[in-house]
């Protein structure tokens, strides 16, 4: 006996129900956005959220020293913790930044 046309519809209403559950389950579960400041043309503006004076005069330091012009810092949510997501930054300028926060 073969699959029917409603059997095989059933199936595929099943899977794209089970699909769209779990890809709204992961996206509740991801760490949300604290903060978030964009680095264009050297200058660090605050996109979303609440960050220090010296925080973006850092961001900002960080950016001229290494001729950083475009990128972005993202504060996360990291229990009761802030975690530092660095989008076209390089690593030696996460370390410097990571002790502004703390």
């Amino acid at each position: 006996m073969g699959l029917t046309a409603v059997d095989l519809a059933a199936k595929a209403i099943f899977l794209l129900v089970a699909g769209l559950v779990c890809w709204a389950l992961r996206r509740a579960a991801r760490a949300r956005p604290i903060f978030v400041v964009v680095v264009d043309g050297g200058e660090p503006r605050t996109a979303s959220g609440t960050v220090t004076r010296a925080f973006l005069g850092e961001v900002r330091a960080i950016a001229a020293l290494h001729g950083v012009t475009r990128g972005r810092v993202v504060g996360v949510e990291h229990g009761l913790q802030i975690r530092l997501k660095f989008l076209g930054l390089e690593l030696r300028q996460e370390v410097r930044l990571g002790g502004v926060i703390d």
